[in-house]
């Protein structure tokens, strides 16, 4: 993808093309509403994510050394790598966009850093080079096995091998658990809001659970605004 925003199938005309009523743009402007917002785990397509973290069980038992890797093998059902994820990684004129929208360039983040954070993304030549020496090596295959997630198999110049599978991801933003998913929130507040206390973490939590039993807005407690 060279131009995310303005390609052919680019944010703005998935956002906006073809729009069956374009006046809702216009609809209530300036009310207040509530929307939901996710901090994705990894820096990275969320379709990319359970790739990274299958590659991230391997390194989690032991560091990998990336001279010493022969081949990588990215496996999961076929369907999965009919889309534009499964492709070698180059980097072009947009080299970020190329890499978030690739399964082996994650792949290899995690295998040679063990994260996948954007620092990673602003090393310029030097880091997408780093990267290819990994994703060159990079295959991808169908699974055999039936399994619906994605397997991340390492070979080793001296023959070994290692592997790891992710069948579902650590925090899924479709998780129906709303317990655990208030409680990752209100850590991603602490963690990534600048001045959050524990306090004000528990009580902008206790807010926003109110909208999921709240049968209209004279139930809301508004004094935990």
């Amino acid at each position: 993808m060279r131009d995310p925003l303005g390609a052919r199938f680019g944010f703005f005309n998935q956002y906006t093309g073809g729009c069956a009523r374009p006046e809702v743009f216009e609809e209530a402007i300036g009310a207040t509403y509530f929307a939901e917002a996710h901090f994705k785990k990894y820096s990275s397509c969320m379709a990319t994510h359970i790739a990274i973290e299958a590659a991230l069980e391997i390194v989690s038992h032991a560091p990998v050394e990336a001279q010493d890797i022969a081949a990588i093998k990215i496996a999961m059902p076929a369907a999965r790598l009919k889309n534009f994820y499964a492709k070698a990684f180059v980097p072009r004129e947009f080299p970020h966009c190329d890499a978030i929208f690739n399964y082996a360039f994650p792949v290899a983040l995690a295998l040679q850093e063990g994260r996948v954070v954007p620092d990673l993304y602003l090393r310029g030549d030097a880091g997408w080079a780093a990267a290819r020496r990994l994703t060159d090596l990079t295959q991808y295959e169908p699974s055999t096995d039936g399994r619906p997630g994605c397997e991340v198999v390492v070979t080793f110049k001296d023959g070994s091998i290692r592997s790891g599978y992710c069948e579902r991801l650590s925090a899924d933003p479709r998780d129906g658990d709303r317990d655990k998913k208030w409680a990752h929130r209100k850590y991603q507040m602490q963690a990534l809001g600048a001045g959050w206390t524990e306090a004000g973490a528990e009580s902008m939590r206790r807010s926003l659970a109110q909208f999921w039993d709240a049968a209209s807005p004279d139930a809301l407690d508004w004094s935990l605004r």
